[in-house]
C-alpha cells in the first residue's frame, strides 16, 4: 500500500512517489536543469492551481521576455506549445514602445526574437497630464471595440490624438477614428522611409499577485529542496506564506530581506564597469541559520543583464536542534549547446557572503 502524505497546502493526503515531482524553477517557463532537485510536497490540485501563476510569469512578465531572449532548450518539452507574451488571467500582454525620431511609436515584437519590432497601426493619445498611452488598430476594428479600448485605459481628459499605421489602410482607420472622435482632424506627417532601423525600445509590463504568489512559490520550494534541518513546509511557522502562495495577499510582508543580504559579484563595481556572467543563469540563494529563513532570486542574470534579485522571507522556523547552519546556493546554468532534455545544469555556488 502506498504511504499517502498530506499536501502542505491544502492537506489532502497523496502519494508523493507518483510523478516526477515539482521542479523548483517551473520548466515549461525555464527549461529543466540537470542535477535538480525536486519538491514532492504538493498535491496534484494545489500544483495544478500554481499553473496559473506560471502563465503570468512567462505571458505577462520580464521572464518571459527574457525566455524569449535566450530561447533556452526545452528538450521534450518543446512542443508542449508556446508561452507567447499575451497576458494571462486579467494580466494585459506587455506593450512594447520605440522612439523614432521625437516619436514613441507602438511596435509588435518578433514572437522568436523579442529584440526584433515592427510598427504596428495604432492611436497615440496624450492626455491632460502629457502621458502618452497607445491603442492598437487593426483591420476590421468598430467603433464599440475602440471605445472599449480606449476605456480600459481610463486616461481621463485627452489633449491630442494622434494616429501611425501603414498608408494602405489609412483612409479606413482615418473613417473609424472620426467616428470616435468626431472634431478630430486628419493631418498628414511625412511618411518614413522603408528600411531596417536601430531603435531603442521601451517594453511595459503589468501584473498583478499572482505573479509574486509565483515567486513565492519558487523560493519556498528551493529552501524545502535543499534545507538541511529536515523542514517539509508543513510547519505552522510557514503558514503565512503557504496562505499566501495559496490564497495572495500584501507582497511586502514577504518580499523583503528582514536585514539578512547576501553580497554577490555581479552588479556594478568601484571601478564603474558592470560584472555580470558570460553564460545566462539563474542565481538561488537560502539565509538558515536559526534566524528568519531568507532566500535570495536572481532570475535571468546573463550578458549585459544584471536584474534586480528578490529576498523572500519565508518565516522563522523553531528548532530543537539545528543541524546545518550558514547560507548555501546554486546556479542554474544555461547550456544552449545540449542535445538532451536539458537547458543546462544546476552547480552548487559557494559565492555567497552574508553582509
Amino acid at each position: 500500500m502506498a504511504n499517502l502524505l498530506p499536501c502542505i497546502y491544502c492537506g489532502e493526503r497523496f502519494d508523493p512517489t507518483r510523478g516526477e515531482g515539482d521542479h523548483v524553477l517551473p520548466s515549461r517557463l525555464f527549461g529543466e536543469f540537470e542535477g535538480d532537485g525536486r519538491f514532492r510536497g504538493a498535491c496534484t490540485n494545489c500544483n495544478n492551481q500554481f499553473g496559473r501563476y506560471e502563465q503570468v510569469l512567462s505571458q505577462s512578465s520580464q521572464l518571459g521576455f527574457y525566455r524569449r531572449v535566450i530561447n533556452p532548450n526545452l528538450g521534450r518539452r518543446a512542443n508542449r506549445g508556446g508561452l507567447l507574451q499575451r497576458g494571462a488571467h486579467g494580466n494585459p500582454r506587455p506593450q512594447t514602445t520605440a522612439m523614432m525620431g521625437n516619436r514613441r511609436l507602438l511596435v509588435a515584437t518578433d514572437p522568436n526574437d523579442p529584440t526584433n519590432i515592427t510598427p504596428v497601426d495604432h492611436l497615440s493619445i496624450t492626455a491632460t497630464n502629457g502621458e502618452v498611452h497607445h491603442v492598437r488598430l487593426f483591420a476590421g476594428m468598430t467603433v464599440d471595440r475602440l471605445r472599449e479600448d480606449i476605456e480600459d485605459l481610463s486616461i481621463g481628459e485627452f489633449k491630442e490624438v494622434a494616429m501611425d499605421c501603414d498608408p494602405a489602410v489609412t483612409d479606413q482607420l482615418v473613417s473609424l477614428i472620426q467616428q470616435m472622435f468626431p472634431d478630430w482632424r486628419f493631418e498628414q506627417r511625412g511618411d518614413t522611409e522603408p528600411g531596417t532601423y536601430r531603435l531603442h525600445s521601451t517594453t511595459r509590463f503589468q501584473f498583478c499577485g499572482a505573479y509574486f504568489q509565483g515567486l513565492a512559490k519558487i523560493a519556498f520550494h528551493y529552501y524545502l529542496v535543499h534545507n538541511q534541518n529536515g523542514f517539509l513546509g508543513c510547519e505552522p511557522e510557514f503558514a503565512e506564506i503557504r496562505s499566501f502562495i495559496q490564497n495572495g495577499g500584501n507582497p511586502d510582508s514577504f518580499f523583503h530581506s528582514s536585514g539578512r543580504e547576501f553580497a554577490v559579484p555581479y552588479g556594478p563595481q568601484p571601478n564603474g564597469q558592470v560584472l555580470c556572467p558570460a553564460d545566462w543563469c539563474h542565481v538561488m540563494a537560502a539565509m538558515d541559520d536559526g534566524g528568519p529563513v531568507v532566500v535570495y532570486m536572481q532570475l535571468f542574470v546573463g550578458p549585459g543583464a544584471i536584474p534586480a534579485p528578490n529576498f523572500v522571507t519565508l518565516g522563522t522556523p523553531a528548532r530543537c536542534e539545528v543541524r546545518a547552519r550558514g547560507a548555501y546556493g546554486h546556479v542554474y546554468r544555461y547550456d544552449n549547446h545540449r542535445h538532451d532534455r536539458y537547458a543546462g545544469a544546476v552547480i552548487a555556488a559557494d559565492l555567497f557572503r552574508l553582509r
